[in-house]
């Protein structure tokens, strides 16, 4: 039987060196020693102090100090350069959502920006609606396209000639021939001594020559097509075969899409996005000469007055002070004690009598160094209530918070001087019966330097064993 940490208490000096004496022989003998309440020959009686199982409640928190901060915070700014016509706030101002804070002098540029942006996104919009609307009379186009182009094709396919083709019919052709061929003949009976003659030649010859040469050419024309020509009318079948194609592909995607174009309707869309954006940046920069307030809130800074020149940066700065956080921090070792979603509870030091209660929103993922400690940092968001919302709430405040890691309501208690925790991480408490301690084991929940909430093994009024008392 193992008994950890129950340590006997001597009551005696004298007894401290012979309880060392018995441990030295060995921890059998100390625990039958200990244990045998009825034993007393050795040294005196053993006796066991017990503690009762309890109901109760039960908090694991972690405390920490704290600073009120803005339950939101934001930086104002113009969108463009000029010249500060009216401030109409000061530092401390509550404002509404929406109240006008500052103002530029206003640059009619501006208005006429915002005015073609307005009539660019119309045409925009409008070019869309016309090409959903006229789908029915695009699809009917397609169709005609298609049945043009078909017939294209077909007048460039039966075009095409190709080498060795006749452009004439074979008697034509012959007939040419024969022409040729006759003249051809008639220049055959010349000698040369006759085209040495250049009466002969000229009055005879020559003409001949010349009437062989084009009726050869009027037959070759007949008789054949010219390179040029050939690939000419491939050119053209090729054309026509890619234009029925492409009709073809348009109609189709038309008839997909209730005769709308997808690229046609992507195109105009985009341009419609394009018009609202370039609509939406112009009101922005009129927009921008004045300041407006985002949310209800405190101004918390001002940086210029009226008759300033504007360049750029923050102008007013406000703040929600009516639902404020708290920036607190922790010590390290109570890091497991916090966690987003926890809920706590803040005094701050101006107000010491009123306890408000909130959530931790916020947990930092790395520890800081705060003077000579280490400290987990995170935020509170704190719930104001009817009753709270007179209180003006100020950045700056020192507070005290405590974060609640756990709670246990109406359970049962145990002194935590009665745990035994084994090996496996499991819990168990020794029960006197006819005097005698005996294991129990017992299922923890929460605990903290004094009691543990007991979820199963003990029930209401049970004496658990918490030390061993020797006395002489």
């Amino acid at each position: 039987m193992n008994l950890n940490a129950l340590k006997p208490i001597t009551w005696k000096k004298g007894l401290i060196l012979g309880g060392a004496a018995v441990i030295l022989l060995g921890g059998a003998a100390y625990l039958m020693w200990g244990l045998n309440a009825s034993d007393t020959a050795a040294s005196g009686q053993t006796t066991y102090e017990t503690s009762p199982v309890r109901s109760g409640n039960l908090t694991i928190s972690a405390s920490g100090s704290g600073t009120s901060v803005a339950g939101q915070e934001l930086n104002l700014s113009f969108s463009t350069s000029g010249t500060v016509s009216a401030v109409h706030v000061q530092t401390g101002d509550q404002v509404k959502e929406g109240d006008l804070l500052a103002e530029l002098i206003s640059d009619e540029s501006l208005d006429v920006q915002l005015l073609e942006a307005k009539i660019n996104l119309e045409n925009a919009e409008q070019a869309l609606e016309d090409l959903k609307t006229n789908a029915q009379t695009t699809l009917a186009e397609a169709q005609i396209a298609v049945v043009e182009a078909q017939e294209a094709y077909e007048d460039a396919k039966s075009a095409v000639v190709y080498e060795g083709q006749a452009r004439c019919d074979e008697d034509t052709t012959q007939a040419y021939y024969q022409e040729y061929w006759e003249v051809q003949q008639k220049l055959d009976r010349y000698t040369q001594a006759d085209y040495d003659n250049s009466t002969i030649y000229l009055s005879e010859i020559q003409p001949l020559v010349q009437e062989r040469n084009s009726r050869y050419a009027t037959y070759a024309y007949c008789a054949n097509f010219t390179e040029y020509e050939i690939a000419g009318s491939q050119a053209e079948l090729t054309k026509a075969e890619a234009v029925l194609k492409e009709a073809k592909a348009a109609l189709a995607a038309l008839e997909a899409n209730n005769g709308v174009d997808p690229d046609e309707l992507a195109l105009a869309e985009n341009k419609v996005k394009s018009a609202q954006m370039a609509l939406e940046k112009a009101q922005a920069n009129l927009d921008g000469v004045k300041i407006v307030a985002p949310f209800d809130g405190t101004i918390l800074s001002v940086a210029g007055e009226s008759g300033d020149d504007y360049e750029s940066g923050t102008f007013i700065t406000i703040g929600d002070l009516n639902h404020p956080n708290v920036e607190f921090y922790v010590d390290e070792t109570d890091m497991d004690k916090v966690g987003v979603g926890y809920v706590a509870n803040v005094v701050f030091d101006a107000f010491p009598d009123t306890t408000y209660s909130g959530e931790v929103v916020q947990v930092n993922p790395y520890i800081e160094t705060s003077g000579n400690s280490k400290v987990l940092k995170g935020l509170v968001k704190i719930t104001l209530q009817n009753a709270d919302q007179s209180i003006y709430l100020p950045e700056g405040l020192s507070a005290y918070v405590d974060i609640i890691g756990g709670e246990a309501t109406n359970a049962l208690l145990v002194s935590v001087d009665a745990l035994h925790k084994q090996d496996d991480g499991s819990y168990l408490v020794y029960l006197l019966q006819n005097g005698q301690p005996v294991e129990q084991p017992v299922e923890i929940g929460l605990m903290d330097y004094t009691y543990a909430e007991v979820l199963s093994g003990l029930s209401l009024g049970q004496e658990v064993v918490t030390q061993i008392v020797e006395s002489k």
